[in-house]
């Protein structure tokens, strides 16, 4: 028995089948596949029918399927001129017996809607957000954001754990209305050939074929699961937000805040160091660079710390391909009137975008809508052009010039040495890659005192120079894959602690002496 489609919701659907499937292969039979997959799900049609009552979902699109390849479905919550947006992968409107899989996938990203507007999703993004910008607008010389990150991907975390109970609970609406004694037997094999579905619930059977329900998982009498429960949405957080193969949700998710952060952080005080407990979060710096990379404004290569170690610093770089798409986090409206100062702000930003942009001339026009907003970017200039000074300052340090003799004379050695060996063995090495491994030898090699390279070469993995003549400190050696991805400027930085450590050592040693030379003088009184 088909449940009914509201009229709000059946003008979504219509305003979809005329504007992105008209175009489309047999366009009234996608259209009627995603009518029945909606229909033929009590608890969908009733949550689906919902959210287009109360404005959570306005609009069904095409899934991008280069933008999000191992994406069935999207929710996007609204942002700018993007009303909210469930977005739909149009293969899974063809064949009938996708039907299943599309019920689970639009009960998933309906759920998404509420979480984001209903139970707590919307209100956690903004606190995350004002925490963050009140942290970096703060005093301290040390800004630890691990607590509000970790605050919003637990809110995450939460959201595709309710999500995947939605799924569930409208598959099981769907195959309870023919077999009212369905059990988890049933419904599991009901989504066929959807095994990823069924596995994120329970295990595999001895068979191969079926599926063990999680033990603690808490059924409803109906076969549904209540998202109230903490056992079950703990129970789809693990198997889903944490372990899913496809997509690394902890990472991908943690890549829009920390662009945020890094945004916040330097814009407001460069010299303070930004703190972020990446493995405390379980979270993987490269991860995050890698894929469509990391959104840090202006600041391309920004310096954060471990809350373990503040004194080496680590760097997030923009190294993948930048993408402004899925932000909805960062760029939501807490007021549906801006403010005067939100106005303000909003052509502030209007006008660095066109700076940014290389167009001076739009800039000075909105410049010169508001003499606030004239003064208030004549002293972000200022205070941008003071802090550059400081990053050239501080970067000018930590250039082969600047280093000791002894490093310079080891760094040529070395140059000289590996350049050749490199040669020699046919080496994949890129010039970038060979320059990063020449000197983190050279900082090894200066920490080991070390005043002369007599050999270079590689053994099991390591990447080694040896002295002759030396019984002690006679050889240093680095990791030979790592080495060709520590960027100069950090091996240099190692140089200058290197020195500064020799010259601690040197003066401890002194003192040494002279209060064994003074004890001596003591005792021969």
């Amino acid at each position: 028995m088909s449940s009914t489609i509201n009229p709000k919701l059946q003008q979504i659907i219509d305003e979809f089948s005329s504007s992105y499937l008209s175009g489309r292969k047999n366009p009234a039979l996608l259209k009627h596949n995603l009518e029945a997959a909606i229909k033929d799900s009590p608890e969908l049609t009733v949550k689906l029918n919902h959210a287009a009552d109360q404005g959570y979902i306005k609009k069904f699109s095409v899934l991008d399927t280069k933008e999000n390849p191992n994406a069935a479905a999207s929710y996007v919550s609204g942002e700018g001129n993007t009303p909210p947006t469930m977005f739909i992968r149009p293969e899974m409107l063809v064949a009938k017996e996708d039907k299943i899989s599309l019920m689970f996938q639009l009960a998933h990203e309906t759920q998404h809607s509420f979480y984001h507007h209903e139970q707590g999703g919307l209100k956690t993004e903004q606190q995350v957000r004002r925490d963050i910008t009140q942290l970096a607008a703060s005093n301290l010389s040390v800004k630890d954001y691990t607590l509000p990150l970790r605050k919003q991907l637990d809110s995450d975390r939460n959201d595709e754990a309710l999500a995947m109970l939605a799924g569930w609970n409208a598959v099981a609406s769907h195959v309870r209305q023919d077999n009212p004694k369905a059990g988890f037997k049933e419904i599991s094999k009901a989504m066929g050939e959807q095994k990823s579905y069924a596995a994120y619930f329970g295990k595999s059977a001895r068979d191969g074929k079926s599926v063990i329900p999680d033990k603690n998982l808490e059924f409803n009498p109906d076969m549904s699961l209540s998202l109230s429960s903490d056992k079950n949405r703990e129970v789809l957080a693990q198997s889903y937000f944490d372990k899913n193969s496809q997509i690394d949700y902890r990472n991908n998710n943690a890549r829009i805040y920390i662009g945020f952060i890094v945004q916040q952080h330097y814009s407001h005080d460069a010299s303070s160091k930004l703190v972020v407990g990446m493995k405390e979060l379980g979270l993987k710096e490269q991860i995050i660079e890698s894929g469509k990379g990391l959104d840090l404004g202006r600041y391309n290569h920004a310096p954060y710390y471990e809350p373990s170690d503040l004194k080496k610093p680590l760097y997030f770089d923009e190294i993948g391909t930048r993408t402004k798409q899925n932000v909805r986090q960062m760029h939501i409206s807490e007021n549906a009137q801006p403010s005067r100062a939100a106005a303000l702000i909003a052509k502030y930003q209007a006008a660095t975008a066109a700076l940014d942009a290389g167009d001076s001339s739009a800039a000075k026009s909105i410049m010169g809508e508001n003499p606030v907003i004239q003064k208030i970017m004549e002293r972000f200039d200022a205070e941008l052009e003071r802090r550059q000074s400081l990053r050239e300052f501080e970067n000018s340090r930590y250039t082969l010039e600047n280093m000791p003799e002894r490093a310079r004379d080891l760094h040529a050695q070395i140059t000289d040495k590996l350049t050749a060996y490199v040669k020699e063995n046919n080496l994949p090495y890129t010039k970038e890659g060979l320059q990063n491994s020449i000197t983190a030898l050279t900082a090894e090699a200066f920490d080991q005192k070390m005043t002369q390279v007599d050999h270079i070469g590689i053994h099991n993995d390591k990447l080694a120079v040896h002295q002759d003549g030396r019984f002690i400190h006679d050889f240093a050696e680095v990791d030979a894959f790592q080495s060709r991805l520590t960027p100069e400027r950090d091996s240099f930085q190692n140089i200058v602690q290197a020195e500064q450590k020799h010259e601690q050592e040197a003066q401890q040693r002194e003192t040494e002496r002279q209060m064994e030379q003074s004890r001596g003088m003591g005792m021969s009184r």
